[in-house]
């Protein structure tokens, strides 16, 4: 709930930019964890069984790590342009006077404008 749904999809885009990355990171670790850390220590005495689970479990890691990745993208660019949708959509609205006279007191401000006194 914004006040405006200018913000309120700025909001789900960091939202979604900030998953986006955490699971692209995820698929990182993840990837390079199983291929360096797990797969070698996984021993058995029958070497042509030992060689399929290190297969197996390369293979379903790739598997996930491919979702990840396509998800994490995915949602790292949805968030980007929502981000970007928001902003362009906010400098379309923004008044021309806010733009040009920056001086100026914002709308809605208790702000009263200066004025020399005669004396």
């Amino acid at each position: 709930m914004s006040s405006t749904w200018q913000k309120g999809l700025r909001h789900i885009g960091i939202n979604l930019v900030v998953i986006g990355l955490i699971m692209l990171v995820f698929s990182y670790a993840l990837n390079r964890t199983v291929s360096t850390k797990v797969v070698p220590k996984i021993k058995l005495e029958n070497a042509v069984l030992q060689t399929d689970i290190r297969n197996l479990a390369t293979d379903l890691t790739q598997q996930i790590d491919k979702n990840y990745w396509f998800f994490g993208g995915l949602y790292t660019a949805l968030g980007a342009g929502g981000i970007a949708a928001a902003e362009v959509f906010r400098r379309r609205n923004m008044p021309a006077h806010a733009s040009v006279n920056k001086d100026a007191p914002e709308l809605g401000s208790t702000d009263k404008p200066v004025t020399a006194k005669k004396s």
